[in-house]
């Protein structure tokens, strides 16, 4: 599912490579200290956007490959059993 939009109401959101989240130092629940913060990637709305739609993109793919693997076993265990 995909998250907030943190950048929706903190202009000073980043990305963190290190922790593999959005974070923000206005916000609680954050790594603040992290030892690597020369590579964390600012945040902006349409990347943001660009991201979650990527993500849910993703999912639908895999929704769809799990979905058809399941088919084409079924239809395989069918073709497999006895004719009456």
């Amino acid at each position: 599912m995909p998250q907030p939009d943190p950048t929706a109401c903190c202009p000073d959101a980043y990305y963190c490579p290190t922790a593999g989240k959005t974070e923000c130092p206005r916000h609680p629940g954050f790594t603040l200290y992290c030892p690597h913060p020369n590579g964390h990637i600012p945040m902006d709305r349409a990347a943001w956007h660009k991201a979650q739609e990527r993500l849910e993109q993703r999912w639908l793919w895999d929704l769809h490959r799990q979905v058809l693997t399941s088919w084409l076993w079924d239809l395989h265990q069918q073709s497999r059993a006895p004719v009456a």
